[in-house]
């Protein structure tokens, strides 16, 4: 197997459902970890939203 895995839970899981497969005889294990995306980190660009002013249905409930 080759790609990319995020986690050793992740690589376990792949290796145990490849050699579960019927049929298969060996699985050779040529999985990489990688990092997760940015979103993960809640990285991303910083907004600052522009303050709108109130109008009159902005009144509570």
């Amino acid at each position: 197997m080759r790609g990319g895995i995020r986690s050793d839970n992740a690589r376990k899981a792949a290796v145990i459902a490849a050699e579960n497969v019927a049929g298969v005889k060996r699985v050779e294990d040529q999985l990489s970890k990688v990092p997760p995306p940015e979103e993960d980190y809640g990285g991303g660009d910083f907004v600052s939203l522009q303050e709108e002013p109130s109008t009159e249905d902005d009144q509570p409930l």
